[in-house]
């Protein structure tokens, strides 16, 4: 697989943008690393795209890898949607959920194979990339690096979010946010709200 820039394994999060702002959806997405804050952005965005406000009601499901086994989930993953084409599944701490070697090989018959009605979105904030079903995700092309930003990127993200939030913010003034707030992207976005 391309390294898609700096120490990532798989692509990042600005690929990942440009890919879903082009229309392009895959059935199957491994969003891995610390940056859960834009992770679940994309989960939002994904919801929202693909459901609408309507279809979120009865085709958005929301799983903790921790407390839900792998066989409920891919259960759910293979299910027809109720009242519309397309289901969106969202698992956090997907690691949790391949605890031993019969549901690894349960989630890696399925990312052969995906439901095509299915959007299945596995977030962990560390992966194991000797797991075979880790290994599956990057050469299947859904494996996203989610790093959190830093530097000049993370000033940018800072003015990015302000203009959503229609506010005006100068680049001077989010340097300065930045350099007052650290890299916490949560505490970012609150002092923006604020």
């Amino acid at each position: 697989m391309a390294n898609w820039g700096g120490r990532s394994e798989g692509p990042d999060f600005a690929s990942l943008r440009r890919e879903l702002a082009a229309g392009n959806y895959r059935s199957i997405y491994l969003l891995a690393g610390e940056d859960t804050h834009r992770a679940s952005s994309i989960v939002e965005y994904l919801v929202n795209k693909l459901l609408g406000a309507s279809g979120s009601a009865f085709n958005s499901h929301v799983f903790d890898g921790e407390q839900t086994g792998c066989d409920r989930i891919l259960q759910q993953a293979r299910s027809y949607p109720m009242f519309g084409d397309r289901q969106v599944i969202w698992v956090k701490r997907a690691e949790q959920m391949v605890g031993d070697a019969a549901s690894e090989q349960a989630l890696q018959r399925y990312l052969a194979d995906p439901v095509a009605a299915t959007t299945l979105i596995l977030m962990s904030e560390k992966v194991d990339g000797r797991k075979s079903w880790v290994k599956a995700c990057k050469t299947a092309g859904f494996y996203f690096e989610m790093a959190p930003p830093s530097g000049r990127d993370l000033v940018d993200w800072t003015v990015r979010r302000a203009k959503d939030k229609k506010l005006p913010l100068a680049l001077e003034l989010a340097e300065m946010l930045v350099e007052l707030v650290g890299d916490d992207l949560h505490a970012l976005d609150g002092e923006l709200d604020k």
